[in-house]
């Protein structure tokens, strides 16, 4: 098993205090039957062939609050056998002390076999109401292919928290202020300059990188419209059909600009209303508010503050600096 997995994806549900009686989507059983204590060890299949199978930039990230999306892509190594092709995957949950977790997770059935997967494609969702077990806990990917010569199976592991139910009077519990660090990035409609940013990321992508496989990480991009800026979020790329996209709307209490917003700058010094779109045009407002699929109120991760500086006009171009307040 490769399990060279960086522990990034701890804490970054421990916020949650979910814990739920375990179910099994498919199994009926009674809450009572699933606890943690009872769980039998989890059981792998033993692996093979791991020379022949990549596994990159796999993660577990928080999608709203009572459930977990895993990203990253699993492709064969063309390196090592031109002809090996993933056949199928499957999930399993194990908590720390190593036991089986029976819970609810979905994804989409590969339809035919394929040497590269972005797991983008197959949306796998854990819903973690669906189990009571809490802590650290691994999800393993099992990857079942073949090439000419043999069957093989890898595995993976994507660690992730969640955490534990803590009683505590509520004149115990601290509530935290996110403090949003400022960063500047400059998009263009100009093919020879960034167009689009994956904000949690600060990765910026050029036009002609804007794909099915990237357009999930697009969180913005400039567009010129009727000779007038536009800023999109993935929501309005239709034709990569992309699920949970990011959402941009004006922000509501500071009326800050690039120039006047408040140094520290806390998440409680804006406000939105949260009616989603993909879309603004009216630079008159002089702040926006982005929320991506990462979007955590209790850490203020995927939160940005956008602040457009003027637009700059270049024949059949435009370009626009923006200053993104976040946490990074």
């Amino acid at each position: 098993m490769n399990f060279k997995k960086v522990m990034t994806a701890f804490g970054l549900v421990a916020s949650f205090g979910l814990a739920a009686c375990s179910s099994d989507s498919s199994s009926g059983a009674a809450p009572e039957d699933l606890s943690s204590s009872s769980s039998a060890p989890i059981v792998l299949p033993e692996t093979n062939g791991d020379s022949l199978v990549k596994f990159t930039s796999m993660n577990a990230s928080p999608s709203g609050a009572t459930s977990i999306i895993f990203t990253g892509s699993v492709s064969t190594n063309l390196d090592a056998d031109t002809s090996a092709v993933i056949d199928s995957i499957n999930f399993k949950l194990g908590n720390e002390t190593g036991g089986q977790i029976t819970s609810s997770f979905t994804f989409t059935q590969l339809t035919a076999p394929t040497a590269n997967l972005n797991l983008i494609k197959l949306s796998p969702a854990l819903d973690l109401t669906s189990f009571k077990d809490c802590g650290n806990l691994s999800a393993y990917l099992i990857v079942y292919g073949h090439s000419l010569t043999q069957s093989f199976v890898a595995i993976d592991t994507i660690p992730f928290a969640k955490g534990c139910v803590v009683e505590e009077s509520s004149s115990s519990v601290a509530v935290e202020d996110p403090v949003l660090t400022a960063w500047e990035v400059e998009l263009s409609t100009s093919a020879t300059k960034s167009n689009a940013v994956d904000l949690d990321s600060k990765t910026v992508y050029f036009k002609q990188q804007i794909s099915a496989e990237t357009a999930p990480l697009l969180d913005l991009y400039l567009a010129r419209e009727n000779k007038a800026p536009v800023l999109y979020t993935n929501g309005n790329l239709t034709e990569f059909a992309v699920a949970n996209a990011s959402t941009i709307v004006p922000e509501t209490k500071s009326a800050s600009d690039y120039l006047s917003y408040p140094k520290p700058a806390h998440v409680s010094d804006f406000a939105f209303k949260d009616t989603p779109t993909n879309s603004v045009t009216d630079f008159e407002t002089t702040a926006f508010i982005v929320k991506t699929p990462s979007y955590d109120e209790t850490t203020g991760k995927g939160f940005y503050v956008i602040l457009p500086h003027e637009a700059e006009e270049a024949g059949s171009s435009v370009s626009m600096t923006l200053t993104i307040l976040g946490v990074w």
